[in-house]
């Protein structure tokens, strides 16, 4: 018998098509950390605030910022009153001690005979220079309009002006670091206006040199040394981009 088959044919086979995963989807998206600080205006005072890299993805740090609100509740509000003498008597006829004071106040002085430079002395006793300025309390006001005597106000007297410091007087030394790791982004504390700028807007962020980035769940804290008298709420914003969807390192 003779075969039907053909020597020469080429059986084909299916080709084997190697089966492999899909690159993971990425998506880059803005993202900021905020880091809030309470300050006391007590120079040398030191607070902290730690925040965690959420588990979604790396976050890329390029530019930090900050800003500072004071606290102007009533019974947080820095007052100071005016820095009266006593009198001094005149040797050849002294008036009777009774129409005296404490605190240098005789009776019959109003408040339009405060003179600036009694208010100046106040200013100064709390740590602040003229040049910063000063205003009237809103609790005072009153007393003001009336042209009251002032040995009848002398507890309101000692809180009747506020220093004119505004947000971009305060001032504060801070560090960076990564505590897991012992990993600082810094030699040594820097100055706010050194490393940001002040709080007017002037410079309200600095761009890093080159972006940071923190891997997922890591943890960040900065440290905050204050060293201005003004209380209030600190903000320090880590500003940048979250990678999701990869583990790896963004490029």
């Amino acid at each position: 018998m003779r075969s039907l088959g053909y020597p020469n044919a080429v059986i084909e086979r299916p080709a084997v098509r190697s089966v492999t995963s899909a690159p993971p989807v990425t998506r880059t998206i803005p993202f900021d950390y905020v880091f809030q600080f309470e300050l006391t205006g007590t120079p040398t005072n030191r607070v902290q605030d730690v925040v965690e890299i959420s588990m979604q993805g790396w976050f890329v740090a390029v530019s930090i910022g900050y800003s500072f609100v004071l606290d102007e509740r009533i019974e947080r509000r820095r007052t100071f009153g005016p820095v009266i003498p006593a009198p001094q008597p005149s040797p050849s006829s002294p008036p009777p001690v009774e129409i005296f004071l404490s605190k240098g106040l005789s009776k019959g002085r109003t408040v339009s005979s405060l003179t600036l430079g009694e208010i100046a002395d106040g200013l100064e006793s709390i740590g602040v220079g003229l040049e910063r300025g000063f205003r009237i309390n809103p609790n005072f006001v009153k007393f003001l309009e009336a042209d009251a005597d002032l040995s009848t106000i002398q507890a309101e007297l000692a809180q009747a002006f506020e220093p004119g410091c505004g947000p971009e007087d305060t001032t504060f030394f801070y560090t960076i670091d990564i505590p897991s790791t012992g990993r600082e982004l810094q030699n040594k504390p820097i100055h706010n206006v050194a490393g940001l700028g002040i709080a007017n807007g002037d410079r309200p962020f600095r761009p890093f040199a080159r972006p940071v980035a923190f891997e997922p769940r890591t943890s960040i804290r900065i440290q905050v040394e204050e060293i201005s008298t003004l209380s209030g709420t600190l903000f320090i914003v880590l500003q940048g981009y979250k990678t999701l969807g990869t583990g790896r390192t963004p490029e």
